[in-house]
């Protein structure tokens, strides 16, 4: 039992890198587990304490406390002034995985859960015949279907009354960007899917694409939504520094945690998916999809925009 609880303390001080994440891909790689630090951390002081190892015990304390507190505040939520009386929207965000060829499972899915918007990731051309046929009921759309991992698209039940397909960074990874008209109020919604931090290139695309971001939603003072798979927790400095920028709130915060991927590694899964909304915004309810072959679940909320 000696080795379980030097092992947890020695993995529980190497955890408290998540307190760097700003400074280095392998620290911003360790923030992203914060749930699990607590899980495993909690059961490595009940063991502790057993063998009253009491001096190990605060050690594992103040991690826990740590981490703990990191997660609480990315939940704590957050009250908005205004009133919201207006019509509720539900958007969805999507990574559909290039390779998946559940179909069928997808779009029973999303005519069940009915969202007014979405925002597909890894939108391929195999995916584009399908969907762009199936999903009749959304006739207003921004497609870019793509060979590779980074297609995107917005289908949406609204008419879009300005939209455009920019890259913030690469040009071979578009996002989408409409203005989309409800029930006489104007709501923007973007749709992102920055790479990967794979290697330290990506890392740093990763990075600088949110950035671009940031800066796209500082400078918009109309109702506004993004959504994406943004390849970063709500625990990372880069995410608290891009949603700070940016003038954005996660969309999490008082709803839930949401872990999104990976479905195929259920004890690691974490929250990279996202649906994030500025001041004039309220979110109402959230919620992911079942597993619909992707390695991502699907994220969806319900808004409201302020009046």
């Amino acid at each position: 039992m000696r080795s379980i609880i030097g092992l947890g303390l020695f993995g529980s001080i190497v955890s408290l890198g998540a307190l760097l994440s700003a400074h280095h891909r392998f620290f911003d790689l360790l923030s992203h587990f914060r749930v699990q630090y607590i899980v495993l951390i909690a059961l490595v002081i009940c063991v502790s304490l057993f063998y009253k190892k009491y001096l190990a015990t605060g050690v594992l304390a103040v991690c826990l406390a740590i981490h703990g507190f990191d997660v609480y505040r990315s939940q704590h939520a957050v009250e908005i002034a205004g009133t919201f009386t207006g019509t509720s929207i539900r958007v969805m965000n999507s990574n559909l995985l290039a390779t998946n060829t559940l179909y069928d499972k997808h779009i029973d899915y999303i005519k069940t859960l009915n969202p007014d918007v979405i925002v597909f990731l890894e939108y391929t051309h195999d995916w584009d015949s399908v969907l762009a046929e199936a999903l009749s009921d959304y006739p207003h759309r921004l497609r870019v279907p793509a060979h590779h991992a980074f297609g995107i698209a917005m289908y949406s039940k609204y008419s879009i009354f300005e939209g455009s397909a920019p890259f913030l960074v690469d040009e071979q990874r578009k996002s989408v960007d409409a203005t989309l008209e409800i029930d006489g109020k104007l709501l923007r919604v973007f749709g992102s899917h920055p790479m990967p931090p794979l290697s330290p290139k990506l890392y740093e695309a990763r990075n600088e694409h949110l950035q671009k971001l940031g800066e796209t939603a500082h400078a918009y003072k109309d109702p506004m939504v993004v959504l994406g798979d943004l390849n970063i927790s709500p625990w990372s400095d880069h995410f608290r520094q891009f949603v700070t920028w940016g003038n954005l709130r996660d969309g999490r915060r008082g709803q839930g945690i949401f872990n999104t991927w990976s479905t195929t590694l259920l004890p690691i899964e974490i929250p990279i998916d996202h649906i994030l909304v500025n001041d004039h915004i309220r979110v109402v309810d959230m919620g992911t999809s079942e597993l619909l072959g992707s390695d991502h679940k699907a994220i969806w909320a319900d808004i409201q925009i302020r009046d």
